[in-house]
C-alpha cells in the first residue's frame, strides 16, 4: 500500500480500520521479523511463491476481461472465510511468550533467566533465533501464563532490554 500511494497520502486517507488490523506486523520490530523470517526461510519462500501464482493469475484474469474467473475468485474467498467459526481464535491457543532482542554475547540467556528466576518467573520453554549477518539476536520466552508476561516484560523493560509481547 505504501508503495502505491499518491503524493497527496490518498491511500492512507482510505485506509480504514481493518486495514490496519490485518497490517499489524508492519508495526511490529523489524529485527524481530528479520530473523523469524530467516529462520524459516523456505516455508515463507514457499509461500511467497503460491501468493506470486494467485496474483499472476488474478491479472490474467483482468487483463483478459474473465469475469466469470474474477466473481469464482472472490465467491471462493468469501465462502471460505464465511466457514471460518466466530467463536474460535486458532487453531494453536495462544502462547504466552515473550521476543526479547539481544546481543550475541556469553551469558545472555543466564542473565535473562536469573532475572526472571529471581522474580519467581518461570520459564516453559526458550527459542534462540539469530542471524549470523547481524550481531543482534532474539529470544522467544514461553511463560506458564498472562500475569507472568506482564510482569516478565515490566523487570526486563526496566533492566534495559527491548521487549515485545506477541
Amino acid at each position: 500500500m505504501k508503495s502505491s500511494d499518491s503524493p497527496d497520502g490518498k491511500m492512507l486517507t482510505l485506509a480504514a480500520g481493518g486495514f490496519k488490523d490485518i497490517t499489524r506486523i508492519a508495526s511490529s520490530n523489524p529485527r524481530m521479523w528479520e530473523n523469524i523470517i530467516l529462520s524459516n526461510r523456505q516455508i515463507v519462500k514457499s509461500t511467497l511463491y503460491k501468493f506470486t501464482e494467485t496474483i499472476n493469475a488474478f491479472i490474467e484474469y483482468i487483463d483478459s476481461e474473465n469475469s466469470n474467473s474474477i466473481y469464482n475468485f472472490f465467491d471462493s474467498a468469501k465462502k471460505f472465510r464465511d466457514s471460518i467459526p466466530n467463536n474460535r481464535k486458532g487453531l494453536i491457543e495462544p502462547q504466552n511468550e515473550l521476543i526479547v532482542d539481544v546481543v550475541d554475547k556469553p551469558g545472555i540467556i543466564g542473565e535473562i533467566a536469573t532475572i526472571l528466576g529471581k522474580n519467581g518467573i518461570n520459564i516453559k520453554n526458550i527459542n534462540v533465533s539469530n542471524s549470523r549477518e547481524f550481531e543482534q539476536g532474539c529470544l522467544r520466552i514461553t511463560l506458564p501464563d498472562s500475569s507472568s508476561v506482564a510482569d516478565a516484560f515490566e523487570l526486563l523493560v526496566e533492566k534495559g532490554y527491548k521487549v515485545f509481547k506477541i
